[in-house]
């Protein structure tokens, strides 16, 4: 949730027109919550994406609830600390593997596994620079929580450095 709402502020800023709306499974925390975020250039008839060009996938339930809905040439960011290689998408969808909860745990805060993401996202899909969402968490994290600025931007960092070495040792 905090990942979406972090880049439709960013989108905001930037000038782009932002719908966001969340839903929480019945189990809440752990369970298969999830958001779509619509960042466009034109008005927004309406928030509900059918099938969405980019999906985030924290865990096996989330997974297996969203691989389907994704657009025939869409991305799909996978944490590969909780979903498994034998996990399979359709055709012509292009997935990012990234050990999202590994490394935010070697970071000593599983919680920003979610920023991970966010940083893999960044550069496989190439929607913001990453200096533009590091601008926005600073306006973004509220007084009381900007002790964790910092480890959010490492965060960040994390998953974009990720992506960009696993894409220099394949190319």
């Amino acid at each position: 949730m905090f990942t979406g709402k972090l880049m439709g502020y960013a989108a905001m800023k930037l000038g782009y027109k932002v719908t966001w709306i969340n839903s929480y499974g019945a189990e809440a925390r752990g369970g298969s919550a999830h958001c779509m975020l619509i960042i466009s250039d034109e008005d927004i008839p309406s928030p509900v994406i059918e099938k969405p060009d980019i999906c985030i996938a924290m865990n096996s339930p989330s997974f297996e609830k969203f691989k389907n809905r994704l657009n025939k040439r869409g991305l799909i960011i996978l944490n590969s600390s909780l979903i498994g290689e034998s996990e399979s998408v359709k055709k012509g969808i292009r997935v990012i593997r990234v050990p999202m909860t590994g490394i935010a745990s070697s970071m000593g805060n599983i919680k920003v596994a979610n920023m991970v993401a966010l940083g893999a996202m960044l550069l496989g899909d190439k929607l913001f620079d990453i200096d533009v969402l590091n601008r926005a968490l600073e306006g973004f994290i509220p007084a009381h929580r900007k002790n964790l600025l910092d480890i959010n931007r490492r965060a960040l960092e994390k998953g974009y450095e990720f992506v960009a070495r696993n894409a220099r040792n394949k190319g």
